[in-house]
């Protein structure tokens, strides 16, 4: 099997990410337990903002609602942030090289101020201003396409924009509810453990298919 296409997971593939740093920092501001895997009247706001169908003046009124009198937007701007910690250079690099052979693309359930932080960050760090144009053909952020993994609807929207064939395709991503749901619509998925580095993996990832 000729792979030609490569879709890669952001957070915990490429950008290095700890929720729990998050969950711990919104649980101080909210003086009771947060957690990404449901909070009682945020979880349904919380998968409206990372689909876009909230902005982020709202995600953050609606968090400081669930908080004391006395927590401000940037408080909450600065918790929500912190689980986004580092991507490497090396990893920018090696996605520019990868496209010299293949059709790379970014498919990411992703927020509006995590978009912006990412930005920010690369091109403090790194110097680069133009990175998503540099490193993917394309790249699909939930907030922008409105669609969020594991929903099978997502893959084929990428599918179909993308004009790609599913078989000549790999999906990559660290979560296995996502795995499961990209191999439904035809593509070739791995599950990447963040504990390993992508650019190590990837060759086993694509011989494994071959």
């Amino acid at each position: 099997m000729i792979i030609k296409n490569i879709i890669f997971d952001f957070g915990g593939v490429l950008f290095d990410i700890d929720y729990k740093i998050t969950e711990r920092a919104l649980s101080r501001l909210m003086q009771k337990p947060f957690s990404f895997k449901g909070v009682p009247g945020l979880s349904r706001t919380l998968n409206q903002y990372e689909t876009g169908k909230i902005n982020t003046e709202t995600l953050i009124w609606k968090i400081q609602t669930h908080s004391p009198d006395d927590v401000q937007g940037r408080d909450v701007m600065t918790a929500w942030n912190s689980m986004l910690l580092s991507i490497s250079k090396e990893r920018l690099d090696f996605l520019v090289e990868l496209r010299k052979n293949y059709k790379v693309y970014l498919l990411s359930n992703i927020n509006e101020m995590h978009a912006s932080f990412v930005d920010r960050y690369i091109r403090k760090n790194h110097g680069m201003d133009d990175w998503q144009s540099q490193c993917f053909d394309k790249i699909y952020y939930s907030h922008i396409i409105g669609k969020r993994k594991p929903n099978k609807s997502t893959y084929n929207y990428l599918i179909e924009d993308a004009n790609i064939i599913s078989g000549q395709s790999i999906f990559i991503d660290d979560l296995p509810k996502n795995v499961r749901s990209a191999k439904l619509t035809g593509l070739h998925a791995v599950q990447h453990n963040p504990a390993e580095e992508i650019i190590d993996k990837l060759e086993s990832y694509l011989s494994a298919i071959s």
